[in-house]
């Protein structure tokens, strides 16, 4: 499975990070191509919560920010 951000093909400017609770950086991309399995550096990440943004170079520094819950 994969984390799936409904419309974000349609803005290959924005860039998605993803973030443990310690606030390590556990996934980048810029386009996201709706295809973060819930690894980094191949493997598994454990369940809990992880927390994204979203930064749009053209949105004038507007972040979006949310949480994942990882369930596996």
């Amino acid at each position: 499975e994969t984390w799936q951000v409904v419309g974000i093909e349609a803005y290959p400017e924005c860039r998605v990070s993803v973030y443990d609770q310690k606030g390590v950086r556990v996934f980048e991309a810029q386009p996201y191509l709706n295809d973060w399995d819930g690894t980094r550096n191949g493997r598994k990440l454990e369940e809990g919560v992880y927390f994204y943004t979203i930064q749009c170079d053209d949105d004038a520094g507007s972040v979006k920010k949310g949480s994942i819950t990882m369930i596996r």
